[in-house]
């Protein structure tokens, strides 16, 4: 068959909401500047990890330059956090990535606004981390496009060949993957409770599946 890359967001898509991030974040500044409510009232949907750090910097006037010792200290505490929350993946997506993954024609790729070590964090208890061979992180860029661009070209590259963009898809929940799958002419998936499939719509989503997604149904819909 035609060679297919399916790329996947981590937080609500391949995970459920937890508050994770947002707990560890809450740890963090509370160490380093005594204000644990730094992030009340952020919204951190669609948004790399860094563009979050940078402005929670600002909310207590400290400078960009400390973003690194901002992402040292929300490793440690996002790692304790995950091994006390344990697992938190939607179990039918475990599932999709599971039989994606055993389809030799199907490469499976990371697009997500968590920095690397982040994402490597949050998969590890569902153990998805070993179906993903390439990607794109939160680190690299800001802008979910070009995220999207940087993980096809590794795709491209892992695989030796090119793929058309109509056997690539983007499946994320939030509207920056919808806009960023578009942007690179590729299918957008959305993945949303019922609340949210509108804005999916609106934005261009060509398949749009609850967090329940029927594993069969996608592969034929989106794979064809």
């Amino acid at each position: 068959m035609q060679p297919f890359l399916a790329l996947f967001d981590i937080d609500g898509t391949l995970l459920r909401p937890s508050g994770l991030g947002r707990r560890s974040l809450a740890h963090t500044f509370s160490e380093l500047y005594a204000r644990p409510e730094a992030f009340d009232g952020i919204s951190f949907t669609g948004r790399t990890d860094r563009d979050i750090f940078r402005e929670g910097l600002a909310v207590v006037g400290r400078s960009d330059d400390e973003i690194h010792q901002v992402e040292e200290r929300y490793l440690v505490h996002l790692e304790r956090e995950v091994q006390q929350r344990g697992d938190s993946a939607e179990p039918a997506m475990v599932q999709l990535i599971r039989r994606l993954s055993g389809m030799a024609h199907v490469t499976l790729g990371l697009v997500t606004g968590n920095v690397r070590r982040a994402a490597t964090l949050k998969l590890a208890p569902s153990g998805l981390n070993e179906h993903f061979h390439c990607g794109a992180f939160g680190c690299e860029s800001h802008d979910r496009a070009e995220l999207v661009r940087r993980a096809i070209g590794r795709a491209e590259q892992l695989r030796g060949q090119s793929f058309p963009r109509s056997r690539i898809c983007h499946v994320g929940d939030a509207a920056s993957d919808i806009l960023a799958a578009r942007d690179n002419g590729i299918i957008a998936v959305g993945i949303g409770a019922a609340d949210a499939t509108a804005e999916l719509v609106r934005l261009g989503a060509h398949h749009l599946y609850a967090p329940d997604v029927p594993v069969e149904r996608f592969v034929v819909e989106v794979l064809g």
